[in-house]
Formats: C-alpha cells, structure tokens, sequence
C-alpha cells in the first residue's frame, strides 16, 4: 500500500460513507484531511476544513489551505430536495445538484491535478457516487443522473494526464449510514410504512440477494487499494453493490 507519510484528502467526511473513508485511511496512518459544511460540529480524529462544493470560493479557499494532495476521496452530501420525484424538482435544485456533482468537484480535481502536473507528482483520484446511477431510482433524480457524468471525465482525465494522474469512480450500493436512514425513512412513509425499520428492511436489505448492506471496513480497504496499490487501474468505474444492481456495466 501507499507511504504513510502520503496526505489523503477526504470530502464530505464529517459523517456517512465519507466518514467511513476518512477514519479508516486515519487509522492506517496516513495524513488526512477532511472536509465539510459545519466543520466546527464534528469532534473527529483527523483535520476537518470548511468547505462547500456549490460556492466557487470556497473551494478555492480550501485549496488554498491544503498541504500537497498525494490521492483524494471526492465524496459529496445530498441535495436538499432529495428523496422527491423528478416533478418535484425545481431548476434551482438542478442547478444546485449540477454544482454539488458536478461543476464542484471537478473543478476541485482540477486545482488538485493543476499542482501535481506542475511539480511532476502522482495524484490518485477517487469520485464516490452510487451504483444507482446505473439503475436511477425514481426518487434519487437528481444524484443518479447528474453524478453519472463522472465515468466520463475518469477516462477523459486517465488518458490525457495517466498515468501521472490516475482518476478512477467507485459505485457504491448501500451503507448504513444516519443520511441512508433518514432518506429512507422519507421513502418509507410516502410509500406507505409506518416503521422505519420494516422501511429499512424491505427497501435496502431486501434489495440485495444476499439481504446484507456494505462493510465499512471493507470500503476502507478497496479505497486504500485503488487509491495506493493498483497502478493499472486507472480511468474505470468500479460496482461495489452486493449484487444490488440488476443491470451490468458497458
């Protein structure tokens, strides 16, 4: 695996799948840096630095702060409208959504992959985003087809600057995680459950063949691996679901 003297940079990790991430990479000791919108709220072993993917400054200000990147984890939160359906979205959560998914991170990678390119460095970069975008579900407008642009700029990214820069997307299935819970305990009540446990149960658990969700400290390891130790792979998406996904990548 990679030097654990190597600074990870890790967003949206004040909680949930980034959360996971963060800790684990702490833990094998490596220097991480986290990033969320209330950083001041979270009491957390590893540095943790405001920062907002829909404000342009405040990226850049975050950028601005960072120590050299060796690899990053650019994890998102959600938009507020979420779980709603597509009618119910407005074009202000659109634009929104194309900021938080899109126009923000990228523009993040971009600063990142800037400075390494300059000094000649490696940079490891992994986008999360969700094995639904293969699959959209009908309340997750917004985040499952927004974020599936990403597998496009990982092989346009990998080819230009690969394989001093290496960008791959991991796909993942369900975590138990307080956001997880909660949008599904929304869904549960406009789908007619009153017990957000059964909810839980049947939308999650039961869509899995094998009625189980994602380990975290598994995810610690695939992220570690991909980011460190598989210099071959490099411009892919990779399915971490359980089988949750009926459809196949193309």
């Amino acid at each position: 695996m990679g030097s654990r003297n190597m600074n990870v940079l890790v967003t949206a990790s004040s909680k949930g799948i980034g959360r996971f991430i963060a800790e684990y990479l702490h833990d094998k000791g490596y220097k991480v840096v986290g990033t969320s919108r209330n950083p001041g709220l979270h009491d957390l072993p590893y540095e943790l630095e405001y920062m907002d993917f829909t404000d342009k400054q405040s990226i850049e200000e975050l950028a601005s702060r960072l120590p050299p990147i060796d690899a990053a984890v650019i994890n998102t939160g959600n938009p507020p409208c979420e779980p709603c359906l597509f009618n119910e979205a407005s074009y202000d959560d659109w634009v929104y959504a194309a900021k938080l998914y899109i126009a923000g991170p990228l523009y993040l990678a971009k600063i990142l992959i800037d400075r390494n390119l300059s000094s000649n460095k490696q940079l490891s970069i992994l986008f999360v985003s969700a094995a639904s975008v293969i699959e959209p579900m009908k309340y997750f407008p917004l985040s499952d087809t927004v974020r599936s642009g990403l597998s496009r700029i990982a092989k346009l990214v990998s080819r230009t600057y690969g394989p001093t820069i290496r960008v791959n997307v991991l796909l993942l299935g369900s975590y138990d995680t307080p956001g997880a819970r909660e949008n599904v305990s929304k869904i549960g009540e406009r789908e007619g459950y009153s017990d957000p446990d059964k909810a839980w149960s049947d939308l999650v658990e039961g869509r899995n063949p094998g009625k189980s969700i994602g380990d975290p400290v598994e995810l610690g390891r695939i992220v570690e691996m991909l980011l460190f130790d598989a210099s071959y792979i490099n411009g892919t998406v990779i399915l971490v679901d359980g089988s949750m996904t009926r459809s196949v990548l193309i």
